[in-house]
């Protein structure tokens, strides 16, 4: 599989470096052309970016979201 690994950089190394704290994006189980990988999450990722709107236990709250950096190994 072919995709991205996020990680909350707000964590320290040490728990950056746990498996549980590693998100794994795979658009597609042979997205190996980045551009159509970037085209699929960007719109969200955008969002992300500029804040969304989520209720939590009944609060709302603004979500935002920078990234940090975007690290793969697709050819």
């Amino acid at each position: 599989l072919v995709g991205f690994y996020v990680t909350n950089h707000a964590l320290s190394a040490k728990e950056r470096a746990r498996p549980s704290n590693v998100i794994p994006i795979t658009p597609g189980p042979h997205g190996t052309n980045t551009s159509e990988v970037i085209d699929a999450i960007g719109p969200e990722m955008e969002q992300l970016d500029a804040g969304i709107e989520v209720n939590m236990a009944g609060q709302k709250y603004v979500l935002c979201v920078m990234i940090y950096c975007c690290i793969g190994d697709m050819p």
